[in-house]
């Protein structure tokens, strides 16, 4: 966490901000799931998310966030009765059943 975020968390804290509320925000802000899906590029593909993959695997997890409430709703309402958007089990499943997992599983 850079020293903005030590210092904004720190402040959350000491007027009463739950810890798991704090660490909620965190991992789910844009910048916790930028770090979550580079970490599945680098292990499992050994390389970078890709815009591309970033930004759907964003889209993806942050759809699933807003429909079990943990983010807010943007533009039109969700549906309640099926399940959007993606897992992080969802999102490895994704990387490891692609031509290029297999390519590199084969490689090492």
């Amino acid at each position: 966490m850079d020293p903005v975020g030590q210092s904004l968390g720190g402040h959350a804290l000491s007027v009463g901000l739950d810890r798991g509320k704090l660490a909620e925000a965190v991992f789910t802000s844009n910048e916790g799931i930028h770090d979550l899906l580079q970490g599945y590029y680098n292990r499992l593909l050994n390389r970078s998310a890709d815009g591309v993959g970033l930004e759907l695997g964003r889209n993806a997890l942050q759809l699933r966030l807003q429909q079990l409430g943990m983010l807010p709703k943007e533009g039109a309402p969700l549906p309640t009765d099926r399940i959007v958007g993606a897992t992080e089990d969802d999102v490895i499943s994704v990387i490891m059943g692609s031509d290029e997992y297999f390519r590199h599983m084969r490689a090492v």
